[in-house]
This record gives structure tokens, C-alpha cells and sequence, in this order.
């Protein structure tokens, strides 16, 4: 008898977390589409693994949502469509035109990819990094028929450290420069190495922008602020854990039962 509560009640308890996480969708983000080369390896996914997600998440029949629609029916309390997600790419690595662009389009999926202005189409390394290429303006144009492009700032610099008048034209400036390049309006922005807080996140409301990505991991539906978005750093498994593993565990759950 006691065994056959038991099971009632994992029953009961499965059915309860699929009908809540089908409520739920998912932002994915992504440093580097390439081989390990160096530094922190959790930056890197390899174009087979890159793939393989894409291609199980396709066969899972789940389709991507522009970034852009994600904020606007969350900041409208409008009901997001099951079985969405959407895509980012962190500092606008070479690799994300070379690698992800064409697997992306393969699947029918679309992106937003943040871009550090002053790093545009340079080669250079940031803290615990090996020197990667950055995109440059002709393949910024060339993936903004498919993709969209948001702010990181001009130099990629923590905000929560800067006075209030550098951190506005980093978060102003940015924007202005993007959409001269791509010829479309920037309305997300995602803050540099995660860091912000409440003066930093007023401001990025201020300056226009609609959205903004944290690096906190999490699902959203209806109830997320906007200018916390929690995202999914979805590993390698040679760059995974125990411990990320059980912080992803309802992510993990949602794609494994396919709601």
C-alpha cells in the first residue's frame, strides 16, 4: 500500500512539474562555436555539440521566438507560445558567423548576438580568455537579414563600476553605433560579465533599451522582470558539473519530456 502511494504521488508530482514548465520557455547563450583553445572552458561549445543540441531541440519540435517578441509579450503579459526559446551569442565571436550562423540556419533558427562596439573586428582576449577574432562589420550586415543585434557596451566594461555619466554613454553610444552598422533598431542589451544593479539597470531602462540579459540561470514565463532575463549556458559535457547540471535541472526536465 505504502509502495503504491508512493507512486501516486511521483506520478502526480511529474504531472505537476510538466504542466508548469510548459508555461516556461528558455533563453540559450553562447560564447565561442569552436574548439577549446584556452582560459575558461565553459566559453566554448564545439560546433558537433552546437549542433547536436540544435538538431535534438528541432527534432523536439521546438521552434526559436525572436528575443525582442520574448520581452514584448512578457512586458505585456501576453501568454508566450509553448515550446519557444530563444538564442544569444555573448561578444560577437568570428566563430558565430563561421560555426553557428549556418547550423542556426539549417534548423530554421534565429539569434540575438551582443556586440562590444570597440571590439568589433579586432582580435583580443578579455580576463581568463585566449585571443578570439571578433565578427566585423561586413558579416554583422550579412547576419542581420537573419539575425538581430543588441548592446554590450562599447568597451565590454563592468557598469556597476563606472560613475553614472560612463556608464550612460557606454550603454547610449553602443546602441547608436549598432544600429548604424545593421540599419535596424537595437532594443536589448545584455550586461558585461553579468554585472549590474539597481542604478545599472535603471539606466539601461532609461536609455531605451526594451530588454536586458543577465547571466543568471533560470527559465521565464510572464512573471520575469525583463531587465533580468535569466538565460541557459548550455555546456559541452566536458565543461559541465555535477553542480550545473542540478542549477539547469528544470531545464533538463522540460527538454527531456519535449513540453
Amino acid at each position: 500500500m505504502k509502495r503504491l502511494i508512493l507512486i501516486a504521488l511521483v506520478v502526480a508530482g511529474c504531472f505537476y512539474a510538466a504542466k508548469t514548465l510548459s508555461n516556461k520557455s528558455f533563453i540559450l547563450y553562447y560564447h565561442n562555436v569552436a574548439e577549446h583553445k584556452g582560459g575558461l572552458r565553459s566559453l566554448y561549445v564545439s560546433s558537433w555539440t552546437f549542433e547536436m543540441q540544435m538538431k535534438y531541440l528541432h527534432w523536439r519540435k521546438y521552434k526559436t521566438i525572436p528575443l525582442e517578441e520574448l520581452v514584448s509579450r512578457i512586458k505585456n503579459r501576453r501568454p508566450i507560445p509553448r515550446k519557444t526559446f530563444a538564442v544569444t551569442f555573448d561578444d560577437g565571436y568570428r566563430n558565430n558567423y563561421s560555426a553557428a550562423y549556418p547550423i542556426m540556419k539549417k534548423y530554421g533558427y534565429t539569434a540575438t548576438v551582443f556586440l562590444a562596439v570597440n571590439e568589433i573586428g579586432r582580435t583580443l582576449a578579455h580576463y581568463r580568455t585566449v585571443e578570439e577574432k571578433r565578427l566585423n562589420t561586413r558579416q554583422i550586415r550579412e547576419m542581420s537579414s537573419y539575425f538581430t543585434f543588441g548592446s554590450h557596451t562599447m568597451t565590454h566594461g563592468n557598469l556597476a563600476l563606472m560613475k553614472k555619466f560612463q556608464a550612460k554613454n557606454e550603454l547610449s553610444r553602443s546602441r547608436k553605433e549598432i544600429m548604424k552598422i545593421t540599419g535596424r533598431e537595437v532594443k536589448l542589451f545584455c550586461y558585461p560579465i553579468g554585472r549590474f544593479n539597481p542604478e545599472v539597470k535603471a539606466l539601461v531602462k532609461e536609455t531605451g533599451y526594451d530588454g536586458a540579459c543577465s547571466t543568471y540561470a533560470g527559465l521565464v514565463d510572464g512573471k520575469t522582470d525583463p531587465y533580468e532575463l535569466p538565460r541557459i549556458e548550455w555546456k559541452g559535457l566536458t565543461a559541465s558539473s555535477v553542480d550545473n547540471f542540478w542549477k539547469l535541472k528544470w531545464f533538463y526536465l522540460k527538454i527531456i519530456l519535449g513540453i
